[in-house]
C-alpha cells in the first residue's frame, strides 16, 4: 500500500519535520510506501528528513495511491501564507495551505480514495468562502481527528458535519523514533561539532521574541539566572529557523554571561530531541519544544505572552496547564515549584496517552486499508467532485498560463474564491481605517474647540440665564461627543489587540 501524506515538511521548521517520521514509524506495518506532499516540495530539510514533493508537481505526475493522509500541524487554514518559500507571487500565497487539506481532499473525491485527518490544528475561524472549502472536504473525509478542542469548535462553526475525534499531537511519541545509544550519541556530537565539551547539567531554552512577554535583553537575564540557580549550562535551540529563531537564539546567547551552547543552525531532528531530552529541563516558547520534553520525561515550561489553544490544548491532554507561564519573569518564578513537583508527572506522560493514541492510528489503519481492498467508501464521492468541478469551471480565469486541467480546476476553484473573499476584508478594513481616521480627526478638533477662551466665555454666557433661573443644566451637545469618543477610543483599543492576535495565529506555519 502507497499513501500520500500532507503537511508543511519543506520549511525549515523542527515541529512541521517531525509528523512524517512518526507517521511512517506508525503505519510501516500495512505501507510499503509514502509519497510526502507540501505546497512546494524540497529535498530532506536536515540530516534525517524526509523529501517533500510539491502539491502541483504531485496533480502533474498523478503518482497512484492507496489513500492520503492530512496533518499534522496547525495547517487547517486559508489565510495567505507570510512565508517567502510559499509565496511565489500570483495566486500562490492563497492556495499554499488550501492545498494540503482541500488538495488532499480533491484527489481523494476525484479518485475514489479513503481520506483520514492526522491531528491536524485550526488556527483562527475560516470566514465564508473558506468554510465552503472545509465544509466540502469534511464531506469527503472517513476519519477526521484534531488536536484539541478549539480546533473542533471551530470547524463545526464552519459548519464541518463529519464526527471529529480530539487527540494528542501525534508528535509526543517523538521519543520512540531513536534508541537511547542513538540519542546520547547526537547530544554529544550536537556539543563536539561546536568545539564544546559535554558539560555535567544542561538546560535546554527557545525564546521566541513575540511570545516572550519582554524584551530579549530580559530574557537574558532570566536565563542567566535560571541556569546560575540550578548550577547547569543553558543550550539555546533554534527550533524554528522559517520563523525567525536563528537571529533571536543568537542576540540572546550574546547577552548570556553563562557560556551557552548556541543550537542555531541544527543539522537534524534528533539533535534539537537530543538535546531536549538529555537537559534537566525544558523552558520555552515551541510547543512541540514542550512536546519533545514530555515525551522522553523531562519537566518543563512553556511561555506564550498570548493565549493560544494549541498550548493549552495539548497541557490539558496531560493536567499540566498549570506549566505555562506568559513571560520569563513567571517562567523564572516557577522554577523551583517546577524542580520541587514529582517526577511522574512528566516520566509518565507518554504511557497516560498510548490508549488514545493507539485508538487514533488503528482506525486510521483501518480506513486506508478498506481503501487498499476496494472496500466501500463514502457514497458520496462522486457526486462531490462532480460539485466540486462545476463551481471551479466559474473560477478557472484567476489561472493563467498553460496548465493541466487538475492544476487549473484546483487553482481557479481556491484561489478565484478566496481572493475575492479577501479582496473585499480587505476593502472593508480600508474604509475602517479611513473612518477611523476621521473620529481621530474630528476628537483632536474638538477638543482644541473645547479648550480654546473663546468656547468657554461662549459656553459660560449662554449658561447665565439658565443658573439664573435656578434650572438644572441641560446636557451639551460636547457631553454627547464626549461619551462618543470614550466608546471609540474602547472600540480602537478592543480592536488594535484583535488584529494583533490575529497577526500571531497567521504568522508562518505556526508550527514551533
Amino acid at each position: 500500500m502507497r499513501i500520500a501524506h500532507f503537511g508543511t515538511f519543506d520549511v525549515e521548521n523542527y515541529g512541521d519535520l517531525l509528523f512524517p517520521l512518526v507517521l511512517e514509524r506508525r503505519l510501516s506495518d500495512v505501507c510499503d510506501d509514502f509519497v510526502h506532499v507540501s505546497p512546494v516540495g524540497s529535498a530532506p530539510v536536515w540530516q534525517d528528513c524526509v523529501p517533500a514533493i510539491g502539491f502541483e508537481e504531485f496533480l502533474r505526475e498523478a503518482p497512484e495511491v492507496d489513500g492520503l493522509v492530512i496533518g499534522g500541524g496547525q495547517i487547517l487554514r486559508a489565510s495567505p501564507t507570510p512565508l517567502g518559500i510559499y509565496n511565489r507571487g500570483g495566486v500562490a500565497p492563497f492556495v499554499a495551505y488550501p492545498s494540503l487539506w482541500l488538495g488532499a481532499a480533491y484527489i481523494a473525491a476525484r479518485d475514489d480514495l479513503p481520506l483520514c485527518w492526522n491531528a491536524p490544528g485550526v488556527p483562527a475561524p475560516f470566514d465564508p468562502a473558506a468554510a465552503r472549502f472545509v465544509r466540502w472536504t469534511g464531506s469527503v473525509t472517513e476519519h477526521a481527528s484534531v488536536r484539541d478542542l478549539e480546533s473542533r469548535r471551530l470547524l463545526e462553526r464552519a459548519g464541518v458535519e463529519v464526527q471529529m475525534r480530539v487527540v494528542p499531537d501525534t508528535a509526543v511519541e517523538i521519543s520512540r523514533l531513536w534508541k537511547e545509544e542513538d540519542i546520547s550519541s547526537a547530544y554529544e556530537e550536537a556539543f563536539a561539532h561546536r568545539g564544546r565539551d559535554v558539560p555535567e547539567r544542561t538546560l535546554a531554552f527557545h525564546v521566541n521574541a513575540r511570545l516572550a512577554g519582554e524584551d530579549v535583553s530580559v530574557v537574558a537575564v532570566h536565563i542567566d539566572n535560571i541556569s546560575r540557580k540550578l548550577g547547569a549550562t543553558p543550550v539555546l535551540l533554534a527550533i524554528g529557523p522559517a520563523h525567525g529563531d536563528v537571529k533571536t537564539q543568537r542576540k540572546i546567547a550574546a547577552q548570556l554571561d553563562t557560556d551557552p551552547l548556541l543550537v542555531d543552525g541544527p543539522r537534524s531532528l534528533r539533535e534539537v530531541a537530543a538535546c531536549i531530552a538529555r537537559s534537566e529541563l525544558y523552558v520555552g516558547s515551541s510547543l512541540h519544544g514542550m512536546i519533545t520534553a514530555c515525551s522522553f520525561g523531562r519537566r518543563c515550561i512553556l511561555i506564550s505572552a498570548r493565549e493560544d489553544p494549541k498550548y493549552g490544548g495539548f497541557l490539558d491532554h496531560l493536567g499540566l496547564a498549570s506549566w505555562q507561564a506568559r513571560s520569563w519573569t513567571g517562567a523564572e518564578q516557577k522554577i523551583e515549584d517546577l524542580i520541587d513537583a514529582p517526577a511522574d508527572a512528566w516520566e509518565r506522560t507518554l504511557g497516560r496517552l498510548d490508549p488514545s493514541l493507539d485508538e487514533h492510528w488503528e482506525s486510521l489503519r483501518q480506513v486506508l486499508l478498506s481503501g487498499a481492498k476496494g472496500g466501500p467508501r463514502s457514497a458520496g464521492k462522486r457526486d462531490a467532485i462532480e460539485l466540486f468541478k462545476r463551481i471551479s469551471a466559474e473560477q478557472t480565469q484567476y489561472i493563467g498560463g498553460d496548465h493541466p486541467e487538475d492544476t487549473k480546476v484546483f487553482g481557479g476553484f481556491v484561489a478565484g474564491s478566496l481572493r475575492d473573499t479577501h479582496a473585499r476584508l480587505r476593502q472593508a478594513e480600508q474604509d475602517v481605517a479611513k473612518l477611523t481616521r476621521w473620529m481621530e480627526t474630528l476628537e483632536d478638533k474638538v477638543s482644541i474647540l473645547t479648550g480654546s477662551l473663546r468656547w468657554k466665555v461662549g459656553d459660560a454666557l449662554v449658561s447665565l440665564p439658565r443658573k439664573a433661573m435656578l434650572k438644572p443644566k441641560d446636557p451639551v451637545v460636547t457631553q454627547q461627543m464626549d461619551r462618543v469618543f470614550r466608546r471609540f477610543s474602547a472600540w480602537r483599543e478592543a480592536d488594535t489587540i484583535r488584529r494583533s492576535e490575529k497577526k500571531e495565529r497567521t504568522d508562518g506555519s505556526g508550527q514551533y
